[in-house]
């Protein structure tokens, strides 16, 4: 019983010490990990009338249509059931959010073929050109995400 208990003291006192010095993600560099989505994640990706920046944004998957509003509204953020809306700005942004995803995440990149409603006038919402979206399949690839695009409306072809 002497030995169980001593050696129970001394894995304790290992794992403590080995605690005592880790660094916090904002010490290392790295971002804390999103959480696994049972649906995976939802892609977005829109240019503003007023910028010739792609912004992207990150949703975790449901069944239901979103509306533009939804997904271009500016709060951002990852709730404790789990829920994730995050937005890039730039090809850079979106591989950094990208890299957060666990590995065999599936994450489906929409057109606007699949909001609930259209954009205003001058909201430019779709698929970027063909050389970021291969960009960006490549970075998945690397990190086993799995990208898929979709460039069409869902229902009958």
């Amino acid at each position: 019983m002497k030995i169980c208990r001593w050696f129970l003291f001394c894995l304790v006192i290992v794992a403590l010490a080995g605690c005592a010095n880790s660094p916090t993600p904002q010490e290392s560099g790295w971002i804390s990990p999103l959480p696994t989505a049972v649906k995976g994640y939802e892609l977005y990706s829109w240019r503003p009338a007023a910028s010739g920046s792609w912004r992207y944004v990150l949703l975790t998957g449901t069944n239901r249509l979103k509306t533009f509003d939804e997904i271009a509204a500016a709060a951002d953020g990852e709730t404790e059931a789990g829920w994730v809306k995050l937005t890039a700005v730039g090809l850079d942004e979106l591989k950094a959010l990208l890299r957060r995803l666990p590995a065999r995440t599936t994450v489906t990149w929409r057109s606007e073929g699949w909001l609930a409603d259209s954009p205003p006038p001058g909201e430019i919402i779709g698929l970027p050109e063909a050389r970021i979206l291969s960009e960006a399949q490549a970075y998945c690839r690397q990190f086993g995400i799995d990208l898929t695009i979709v460039d069409r409306p869902p229902g009958p072809s």
